[in-house]
């Protein structure tokens, strides 16, 4: 219960309660059910991508900040 109660916390923070109608409208068409289906796995594709992303900029500013060094 304790879950749910949170949930509902940040939902309706998030939105007024025509927004959460029309939500839950969505989420019973065939998209929205399919939505569901795939978030997870969206999501775990998208951290996969922002990772590599972070890596590359962390590596060209590694780099940046060792060029500074050698030139000072």
């Amino acid at each position: 219960a304790g879950t749910r109660k949170g949930y509902v916390e940040i939902y309706t923070e998030a939105y007024t309660k025509k927004e959460l109608d029309e939500l839950s409208d969505f989420l019973n068409t065939e998209i929205g059910r399919k939505w569901i289906a795939k978030r997870y796995e969206i999501t775990a594709k998208s951290s996969e991508v922002i990772k590599i992303q972070l890596k590359n900029d962390i590596e060209e500013l590694q780099n940046k900040i060792a060029k500074n060094v050698r030139e000072q």
